[in-house]
């Protein structure tokens, strides 16, 4: 059976079998090419960077998430307690003569930051599984560049899986190879 080896990605030749020449005897499993792996490697490193930086976002937006909603509680508690001293300041003056039109607006303005706090909040937390599935989305995006990155740079090695006569070599150190 005659086989044609190609490699399955571009590349500089970097090492070649000794034996990689007609006639030669190459034993099954040994490498018989190399193509230059250093891009190869840098783009697996870099996915590699990718999906933990994206796995350490996922992290931290849960726990940001999980914060808020406590926050969110605090925020509503003081929105509550700022609507009733508004009333109770806005009543005693409106019906007892109590207090200046001053204070009814001071604590007018405190329950409408207080409200204004709470809607931010609340809307931050209702965002969160929306950003946390975008980042669980990236992260299955980068784990499949990492997969095939890794792919590649076991690519840059071709070898068969037989033994193996060399019938022809149209190959040598240095020159760039194409994709087959």
């Amino acid at each position: 059976d005659v086989v044609r080896i190609a490699p399955e990605i571009p590349g500089r030749i970097v090492n070649i079998h000794p034996k990689l020449e007609i006639g030669g005897i190459i034993p099954a499993g040994e490498i018989l090419f190399e193509i230059d792996p250093r891009d190869f490697q840098a783009r697996y490193d870099q996915s590699k960077a990718s999906v933990s930086q994206l796995r350490n976002t996922i992290e931290r937006l849960k726990k940001q998430y999980a914060i808020d909603q406590e926050r969110l509680k605090t925020f509503k508690s003081t929105r509550t307690l700022a609507k009733a001293e508004y009333n109770r300041v806005k009543h005693l003056y409106e019906r007892d003569k109590v207090g200046t039109q001053s204070r009814v607006d001071n604590s007018e303005m405190a329950y409408n930051s207080a409200n204004d706090a709470y809607a931010q909040l609340s809307q931050s937390v209702d965002l969160f599984p929306i950003r946390i599935n975008e980042a669980e989305d990236g992260l299955a995006s980068s784990e499949a560049m990492a997969r095939l990155s890794k792919t590649n740079l076991e690519r840059t090695k071709v070898s068969v899986p037989f033994d193996a006569r060399v019938k022809t070599v149209t190959l040598e150190q240095g020159q760039y190879v194409s994709t087959g």
